[in-house]
């Protein structure tokens, strides 16, 4: 699973930034519309990040009571 949560995160953030990046050719929305779905999948790809991070890749603190 920590293989996949990072491969999401990768695709969210790349998907996000070809939103934003791209021409009107390719995505035929509005320039706003492009900018508010790019930032949120950005922030989402973020908040996965954060997520996967804290569970798989932090390492757990010593109870200081004890």
């Amino acid at each position: 699973m920590k293989y996949m949560s990072i491969l999401m995160v990768l695709l969210y953030f790349g998907f996000g930034l070809y939103v934003l990046l791209s021409s009107p050719k390719q995505i035929p929305f509005p320039k706003e519309y492009k900018i508010i779905l790019g930032g949120l999948l950005l922030f989402y790809g973020f908040i996965r990040f954060v997520r996967a991070y804290q569970q798989y890749f932090k390492k757990p603190r010593r109870n200081e009571e004890d």
